[in-house]
């Protein structure tokens, strides 16, 4: 009897690696499942990184991590990964991580860019690092969460959100805001001395003024706001250079523990927005702008950039919630 040929089943291309993990991960195809996305600036990295350590810890089986290689530029999302076509141009890689420096010399390595894949209360959700597309110097920081529905999605990006805000990295912490030319912000760390109430060299009854609009208030924060009192507060100490302002700052901050304490000069009041947002997260907070005559002298010039500033002051100053627990501390050489 004459032979007959088999019929030959085409193979079928193998399909993407990160595609194939997030419908393995969901049991469905990627495509059809919604996407929420938030954005977080890029020097609240360490906190997103500790939220989701802690959000994550929850996960049963625990959260599996892989990184994706990419081009520059090419687009990368959680949009782009849950399709067959367009999965192709991004492969499995070694996770990326950034160095990123916590108070006290610490150092905790970020995930810069990775996909996670885990359980919220049971269910399958994945989550996209990553930095921003862009050519700003400044980039954030984007995390887009993939669930079964959108309502689940939302749900922890909003936890993650309240996460980030909360500013575990920084809350307690001396910091200062710096801007660099190219516009980027960093947080920097910083220890304050040990200052002595005797090394303050002021009148008893005037140091004692200013104790008690400082650590007095922040010593009775619970009753004041109970009571209904604003707890919002400032100092001005003026005086020639040489007389213990700056020391004097310093002695107020290191005798209220456990409040955040910002440290800009009078060069880097471009960073006051910035600030008072993350005092008003991390209160209570002390902002000590250290110089801040200096927006004086070019406002005696008329300056345009100038007198921006020192209205953004003012009105930073002025904006915060009266119940917001957060303390001016200026100096100037020219009251």
């Amino acid at each position: 009897m004459p032979r007959t040929k088999k019929a030959t089943k085409k193979k079928r291309p193998n399909a993407p690696a990160l595609f194939a993990r997030l419908r393995k991960h969901f049991g469905t195809d990627p495509a059809k499942l919604p996407v929420v996305e938030q954005q977080f600036p890029s020097y609240d990295r360490a906190n997103l990184h500790l939220t989701l350590e802690e959000l994550l810890a929850a996960s049963d089986p625990p959260a599996a991590l892989t990184g994706v290689v990419v081009e520059r530029y090419s687009g990368l999302s959680l949009a782009k990964l849950a399709r067959k076509e367009t999965a192709k141009q991004f492969q499995e890689g070694p996770v990326q991580y950034l160095d990123v420096a916590l108070a006290d010399d610490g150092k905790l390595a970020c995930v810069k860019q990775g996909l996670y894949t885990f359980r919220d209360a049971g269910r399958p959700l994945a989550l996209l690092v990553t930095e921003e597309d862009t050519y700003r110097a400044d980039k954030g920081l984007d995390a887009a969460v993939m669930a079964p529905d959108r309502e689940a999605a939302e749900r922890f990006t909003r936890k993650l959100a309240a996460g980030v805000r909360h500013g575990a990295a920084f809350r307690g912490k001396v910091l200062s805001i710096e801007r660099g030319c190219s516009g980027d912000t960093t947080v920097r760390f910083h220890k304050l001395p040990d200052v002595a109430r005797e090394s303050v060299v002021l009148p008893e009854e005037l140091l004692a003024r200013i104790e008690r609009q400082t650590m007095g208030l922040s010593r009775h924060a619970a009753r004041l706001r109970a009571a209904g009192r604003h707890l919002k507060r400032g100092v001005l100490l003026h005086g020639k250079p040489g007389t213990g302002k700056t020391l004097s700052a310093m002695y107020l901050a290191s005798r209220m523990p456990g409040r955040t304490v910002m440290v800009l000069t009078g060069g880097a009041v471009g960073s006051i927005e910035t600030a008072c947002a993350l005092a008003r997260l991390l209160e209570p907070a002390t902002i000590i702008l250290e110089d801040v005559d200096l927006i004086g002298t070019e406002r005696d010039q008329q300056s345009v950039g100038a007198n921006a500033l020192l209205f953004e002051l003012l009105n930073q100053m002025d904006g915060l919630g009266e119940d917001a627990d957060i303390l001016f501390v200026l100096t100037t050489n020219r009251p």
